[in-house]
């Protein structure tokens, strides 16, 4: 009997279908890590997003002259130079607008996480503004989970930075 080198079929199918099961595994495990990625990303854009909207609120609120609450999903804030900033509730972010006194306006977006309520409370003693941002996982018994909680006096750096008018 001749010897010849090389494989048989039936080695070579079961080398073909070991690699595919193996190549099945990998690709699972290779899907599931880029989901975890880019979940992270996300909420990691979030946290941005949500660190520079608690410092401009608080920002905004010690320098504004008056707020307003009338509208529904709007908060105005006046300042003292003439301009006002509006902060406006949306589905999937938070929008401030800034008028300038000569009409131009700036505009940020803040990205909110999926389920997030936003909700502006005003307190009248002293004057305090709130900000706050739950996630409701809309469960039976489940209170909504706090993720920004921001209390800002209003008027505050207004007060500080003239002294004829903390005097009086």
């Amino acid at each position: 009997m001749i010897r010849r080198k090389g494989f048989t079929l039936v080695e070579v199918m079961a080398a073909i279908s070991v690699g595919s099961v193996l190549l099945v595994l990998s690709l699972g495990v290779v899907h599931r890590a880029l989901n975890l990625e880019s979940n992270s990303r996300d909420q990691a854009r979030v946290s941005h997003s949500l660190t520079r909207l608690s410092h401009d609120f608080r920002h905004d609120v010690q320098r504004a002259m008056d707020v307003d609450l009338g509208q529904e999903a709007a908060l105005v804030l006046s300042m003292a130079n003439e301009s006002t900033v509006t902060y406006t509730i949306a589905e999937k972010y938070l929008l401030r607008e800034q008028v300038l006194d000569d009409g131009v306006a700036q505009r940020e977006f803040y990205d909110l996480p999926p389920e997030a309520v936003v909700q502006f409370l005003e307190s009248e003693a002293p004057s305090r503004l709130e900000l706050s941002i739950t996630h409701d996982l809309k469960l039976f018994g489940v209170e909504p989970r706090p993720i920004l909680h921001t209390v800002v006096e209003v008027g505050r750096l207004v007060r500080l930075s003239s002294p004829q008018e903390a005097e009086r």
